[in-house]
């Protein structure tokens, strides 16, 4: 699918400001419809192949618009600390780490269905690089462990929160729920199967239908409705993933370059070998943690092992836009 020549004309032409709006309005027009009656997953596939031209122009000829993103999109983890600290009622934040675009409709319907009020969802940007500690620290975190059996401390800015992060499954999770007004739950699910799945041949393909049967599952829904019990509930990401596996193979200098910098990651700390690429493989950006190198776009390269099917951290659309959704008891 081609990319209309104004969107693209806009693009490369407009403020980056303008620019960004732009995108992350198509982005939510692509994602946020339902889903229909068909297959979810190759509804989901479908999508995101449609919005490929996007990522490439990106990549190419409008790199330079993400050395703006951090300054031009919405940040998630301000978004949330503004809807935190708005009012004085119960509230309980829900962060899925590695949850993504594609899975909002999901999320929408299911909602929907079950009786609740959803507020209009959003598409923020993760931090940059869109990996678990740049997003923890942003919520003055030390870290995603720091937050185990309410350990957090009172430094961070989720002020007043009872916190939680753990594995465990939907049912046992809602029942370790405390009777606490306002709560902040991080669950590493569904990063966790994210990496447990990168190396398989099959990558989204086996994720995808995982999701979507989770986010349709009563346990998971239990778990939802305890935190809506007397609170209203954002449910939230820390970062996307990428669906790697469908990339472009890198040119043999190109993979060596990308290998030799990242290994088998999008994203390292610190500045890149000096070579020079036009458009560039990476960048190199000042971010809050400190100076980040992340790959740009959509290419892949194989290491030992062959190539990751699934990842993050790097800049592609669907890594650093993160769901933004609230929901509350009719």
């Amino acid at each position: 699918m081609s990319l209309l020549h104004a969107t693209a004309h806009r693009l490369l032409t407009e403020d980056a400001s303008t620019a960004w709006a732009t995108i992350r309005t198509e982005l939510q027009t692509q994602f946020f419809a339902p889903l229909g009656n068909g297959n979810a997953v190759e509804e989901v596939i479908r999508r995101e192949k449609a919005i490929e031209p996007l990522e490439l122009l990106l990549g190419g000829a409008a790199w330079t618009l993400w050395e703006e993103f951090a300054q031009q999109v919405p940040r998630g983890s301000a978004r949330l600390l503004d809807w935190w600290h708005a009012g004085h009622g119960g509230k309980a934040v829900l962060v899925l780490d590695g949850l993504s675009a594609r899975e909002v409709p999901v999320l929408v319907a299911e909602a929907t269905k079950r009786g609740f009020f959803v507020g209009a969802p959003e598409l923020c940007g993760s931090e940059l690089p869109a990996e678990t500690n740049a997003y923890a620290k942003a919520l003055g975190f030390s870290h995603r462990g720091a937050l185990d059996n309410n350990g957090a401390g009172g430094a961070h800015q989720v002020t007043g929160a009872h916190t939680l992060t753990n594995q465990l499954p939907w049912a046992d999770l809602a029942q370790s729920i405390p009777p606490e007004p306002r709560l902040f739950v991080w669950h590493e699910w569904p990063d966790i199967r994210v990496h447990a799945l990168a190396g398989h041949g099959s990558g989204i393909r086996e994720l995808l239908p995982e999701i979507v049967q989770q986010l349709r599952s009563e346990d998971f829904w239990t778990l939802v409705a305890k935190l809506a019990t007397g609170r209203e509930v954002l449910i939230t990401s820390d970062h996307g993933y990428a669906d790697a596996g469908s990339f472009r193979d890198a040119e043999p200098d190109e993979k060596a370059y990308l290998r030799d910098n990242f290994g088998a990651n999008r994203y390292r700390q610190g500045d890149l070998t000096s070579r020079e690429w036009l458009p560039p493989l990476a960048i190199t950006l000042d971010c809050p943690t400190g100076r980040w190198s992340m790959a740009l776009g959509r290419t892949k390269w194989a290491v030992a092992g062959g190539n990751k099917t699934l990842s993050h951290g790097g800049l592609t659309l669907l890594e650093t836009f993160v769901p933004f959704l609230t929901l509350s008891k009719i």
